[in-house]
């Protein structure tokens, strides 16, 4: 079982539509669904009617909707489960209905093609009416040979044709009654297939239990007995495949176990294989291609001999049960590759013209003929070194020579006399000084090759034995490094690959080796067929084109050849590379782009690696261990194109299961449902998701989003549960994506609406945000009368009335001002109203937000005669900002005051710069073709305070046209009250006040703009 729920005895097995496999449990009394990761149990209750049927399911069958179909055997007849509303719907025999359930005893039920109902009993063959709810009998006539052959019904089967077969006869019960029935669907009449003696093309026995069409249309029947049948139905003739004691691996079942022995069932894997179960006598596998049958049962890989059960899924992944409690998942494209031990470690491989191997190990030589069997082993080294390796040398014409080293010396080896002899320097006798310790070597022709020591590189003369030292020019090596790795490529250019993070070296004839790639340390080096040369090093993998100048590393994202100590590297005759690591072995496709990672899962055992890597010339690979070797054929090494399923499960809003209904987010199971709609405070959800696929359930990949929410994928955790809390109010796409153990990907999606609250939509916002600005305006409005009311009614002497007076025309000012509040409140509102409507909510709350800081200000300044510069440069560029982004940013703006000028001492009378401003926006800046320029400069002369707004507009003339011809024609009331304004500060400052507007002229005599020069009375705090 999975966690807290354990399985018995399973009877019955099937795969829903939506990919869980579906088990029926004797010994629990339930049935049980998987998803690969876990499980969930549907018991009897007897207190609800809504429960399972019974407690001693025996089969299950699922049609193309997910409905469920159980039988029961013992009396509990037969229910319809509807797994997406959680509904049982119970069959049962009553005898006082002839249109029920024939029998309760339930052995076996199909759906066929047409999604009939078809189920077998043990007092007959029953058709369901899906319209009625009532059954169709089919029994046996003693009187009528076109009637069922038996009552007895064990198996009901549909071949491809739609014809459907019954097999009838229990196993325990004696004689041989029964037989194998074809039902002619249109006359309702069957055909029978019996035991005849002397036949021997009839059937070896009438007890038939296991029915199958293989994908070759090949017709198989079990029985009892030596069973095992192969049927042509054009001709009606058996054959029989029997046991033979003098020839056990041709195809049959095994040898009979005892008299109530037979064949359960009869199955095909994904990779075509035949699947044969036997009662008590184990389970055998029979592969088609190669005519070959493998046996299992105890000590045969599995815990018992009893088979009685079995399904293939979609994937093409065997289940088979047992009468012994036991329940197998067999994955046949489950990656083989064979071990063979050979009790030491292997360094090096070497494959002769005849197939013949060399198997190379500290100590010496396997010999090794093409079926992998050991034909000879020669101690050459007692006292092993380091790695042997060897190379072909031809050196005497009609024998091939060997060299061998392992480290420390060096041998020419001959395999037929198995003479060796240690090679001398000519310098200063044998080699296996400290400076010449080999860790490699490689042929350059036949008279020298060239040895990669700890102390660099040197040739050999084969003939004369001298060596000679290459140089190696690299100032950070001071000439001398290790060489763990030679390699010659198609270009003949030699590459010595160095360990201490030395790195990657090229050999050029004129100066030697020079450094290619830094930093690493180089473990092997390779170039395939595309002239791309390859380097693995103790931290993943590098490569370039053989003509290119860098080396760059390569990266899959989420491979974990990234970093992997690569050991070795070949190519296959797909052009696939395939490179061992003490991660595992990786296969990268001919593309380059796509990895497939072998590990633990598929036998192997990394760790245990060696840099022993060879292709052979029959395709073969052989990989070295610490003990052995692995082969295998790449070719054959077939990955499960069949993606993973992906459901989507358990929906739910603040920690509670969402079910269908009227009111709920969903209408439909969510099976069924394409989007969930959910209130604003319906924002904290969690949703479960698995991708089903049973190859290999723990390697299978998940990753989820919600698109609109999440920025990247997420990778799912065990529990496969996405979390999501306070989404706010929009669309979205919940997203899963899953992959099998061999990256084959699929994905699925569930739309999300969340539906905002009342008070956040634009038919609220917009009377909202007009109510809350009338308001403000009638606060002003209020304070300033209120504030001129209380002053006239403390006005009780003629110093009072004087100051009243006075008084009376600062009011009047601020009178004057408040005027033009309303009109560019109006503006404003219908930029915010703008916003709202095209539903550009961001927008709409920053130009709220600024239009409310620039309201406040105005509160402020009304209750002033004069502000600070300072102040009212703020008011003037919030103004502008706001007009700026109304008018789609049409008109750039900049305001230049003198540094001489302190703004926050200096004061002046509040908005009295704006409404200028707004008039060169309006008649200058609006209707300019191109981008505008508004410039507002402010100095000091003497003690005027001099302000120049300045725009590069159309001119007043064309402006004043404009105007004319327009049918709603914009007037400035604020430049009127504003030159009031500057008459009354005229008036008392003794004529130093007042207001100039200039046209400005291009140098071809076109109108530039407009500039207004405005001079007031410096007044400071």
């Amino acid at each position: 079982g999975v966690g807290e729920i354990s399985i018995g005895k399973i009877t019955g097995i099937t795969q829903d539509p939506q990919g869980y496999m579906w088990f029926t449990d004797q010994d629990k009394g339930c049935i049980t669904r998987f998803d690969g990761y876990s499980m969930v149990s549907f018991k009897h209750d007897p207190s609800n009617s809504n429960s399972l049927g019974g407690t001693y399911p025996e089969c299950i069958v699922a049609e193309p909707s997910g409905i469920l179909w159980i039988g029961f055997f013992g009396g509990m007849g037969l229910d319809r489960f509807d797994p997406f509303y959680g509904t049982f719907t119970h069959f049962r025999h009553n005898p006082t209905d002839p249109g029920s359930l024939i029998s309760d005893s339930v052995c076996s039920v199909i759906v066929d093609r047409d999604g009939d109902i078809w189920v077998g009993t043990m007092a007959g063959l029953d058709l369901l009416d899906k319209k009625t709810g009532k059954f169709i009998h089919f029994r046996n006539d003693p009187k009528n040979p076109a009637s069922i052959s038996s009552n007895r019904v064990r198996t009901v089967y549909e071949d491809r044709k739609g014809t459907i077969w019954v097999a009838c006869g229990p196993f325990w019960e004696p004689g041989n009654a029964g037989g194998l029935n074809r039902l002619d669907k249109s006359t309702r009449s069957f055909t029978r297939y019996m035991h005849e003696p002397g036949n021997p093309n009839s059937l070896a026995d009438n007890r038939v239990r296991a029915i199958l069409e293989d994908s070759k249309g090949n017709f198989w029947i079990g029985t009892s007995g030596d069973g095992l049948h192969t049927l042509d139905r054009s001709t009606g003739k058996f054959t029989r495949h029997s046991y033979d004691p003098a020839n056990p691996a041709k195809l049959s079942r095994p040898a009979l176990h005892n008299e109530i022995d037979h064949i359960t069932f009869i199955t095909e894997d994904g990779t075509g294989c035949i699947w044969i179960g036997t009662f008590e006598s184990g389970v055998s596998r029979y592969d088609p291609e190669k005519k070959s049958i493998t046996r299992f049962g105890n000590s045969l890989q599995f815990a018992d001999n009893t088979g009685w059960w079995a399904y293939t899924s979609r994937e093409g992944v065997l289940w088979f049960s047992t009468q012994e409690a036991n329940l197998y998942r067999i994955d046949p494209f489950n990656k083989r590759f064979s071990f063979w031990e050979m009790g030491m470690a292997i360094t090096n491989f070497f494959e002769e013209p005849n197939g013949e191997l060399m198997v190379c190990f500290p100590e010496g030589i396997f010999h090794v003929n093409a079926t992998k069997k050991v034909i000879g082993k020669e101690m050459l080294f007692p006292r092993p070194i380091g790695m042997v390796r060897t190379i072909e040398m031809k050196i005497i014409p009609d024998r091939k020579d060997f060299l061998v080293s392992n480290g420390g010396q060096l041998f020419r080896y001959n395999k037929q006399t198995g003479y060796s002899k240690i090679l001398k320097t000519g310098i200063s006798g044998r080699i296996n000084t400290i400076e010449m310790f080999i860790l490699t070597m490689i042929p350059m022709d036949e008279e020298k090759i060239w040895l990669g020591t700890e102390m660099g590189v040197y040739e050999m003369d084969l003939l004369s034995e001298k060596v000679t030292k290459i140089p190696i020019h690299d100032s950070l090596t001071g000439g001398f490094l290790p060489v763990s790795c030679l390699y010659k490529d198609s270009k003949n250019t030699i590459w010595a690959g160095s360990g201490l993070q030395s790195g990657l070296f090229a050999y050029e004839k004129s100066i030697g080796f020079r450094r290619k790639l830094s930093s690493q340390y180089i473990t092997t080096i390779f170039e395939d067929s595309n002239k791309f040369l390859w380097v693995g090093t103790t931290n993943g993998l590098f490569s370039k084109h053989r003509d290119a100048e860098e080396f760059s590393r390569f990266k899959l994202p989420g491979s974990p050849i990234d970093n992997a100590l690569i050991l070795g590297i070949v190519e296959d005759d797909q052009k696939h590379l395939w490179i061992s690591s003490r991660s595992g072995l990786f296969r990268l496709d001919n593309s380059r782009s796509k990895i497939t990672w072998y590990g633990g899962s598929q036998g192997l055992k990394s760790t245990a690696f060696t840099q022993g890597i060879l292709k052979l010339n029959n395709g073969d690979i052989l990989v070295g261990t610490t003990s052995g070797y692995y082969a295998f054929q790449p070719d054959k090494m077939a990955s499960n194109a069949i993606p993973p399923q992906i459901v989507l499960r358990d929906l739910k809003v603040k920690d509670r299961l969402v079910t269908p209904g009227k009111n709920s987010p969903i209408q439909l199971p969510l099976e069924f449902t394409s989007e969930v709609r959910l209130k604003h405070n319906q924002n904290f959800i969690s949703i479960g998701f698995a991708g089903i696929h049973f190859n290999n359930p723990g390697e299978n990949q998940h990753y989820y989003m919600l698109e609109g929410f999440d920025r990247n994928w997420r990778s799912a955790v065990s529990e496969r549960t996405a979390y999501y809390y306070n989404i706010p109010p929009g669309n979205y796409t919940f997203r899963v994506k899953a992959s099998n153990n061999d990256e084959v990907w699929n994905e699925k999606s569930l739309r999300f609406v969340v539906i905002p609250a009342w008070y956040s939509t634009p038919y609220f916002l917009v009377p909202a945000v007009v109510m809350l600005t009338l308001s403000l305006y009638a606060l002003v409005r209020w304070r300033i009368h209120n504030s001129y009311k209380k002053q006239l009614e403390h006005s009780e002497t003629e110093k009072q009335l004087s100051e009243l007076k006075h008084r009376s025309a600062m009011l009047e000012m601020q009178a004057l001002r408040s005027q033009m509040n309303p009109h560019f409140i109006f503006n404003s509102l219908n930029s915010i109203n703008r916003f709202i409507l095209h539903n550009d909510k961001a927008k709409a709350s920053e130009y709220l937000t600024k239009f409310s800081r620039l309201m406040r200000l105005i509160l402020q300044h009304s209750e002033h005669s004069s502000v600070s510069l300072e102040n009212e440069l703020q008011a003037l560029s919030l103004y502008l900002e706001l007009e700026a982004v109304r008018f789609d940013h049409q008109f750039d703006y900049r305001i230049i005051v003198d540094e001489d000028i302190d703004v926050s001492v200096v004061k002046v009378p509040p908005l009295i710069f704006q409404p200028y401003a707004e008039n060169a926006i309006w008649h200058g800046l609006m209707h300019k073709e191109e981008k505008g320029l508004l410039e507002v400069v402010i100095s000091q002369e003497n003690n005027l305070l001099i302000c120049k707004i300045r725009d590069n507009g159309i001119g007043r003339q064309q402006a004043t046209e404009l105007n004319s011809k327009s049918a709603s024609q914009h007037k400035s009331m604020g430049m009127k009250i504003t030159a009031g304004r500057i008459e009354m500060i005229k008036a008392n400052s003794s004529g130093h006040a007042h207001v100039t507007i200039r046209d400005l002229v291009l140098a071809d005599g076109s109108a530039g703009g407009t500039e207004v020069i405005i001079k007031i009375p410096v007044i400071y705090d």
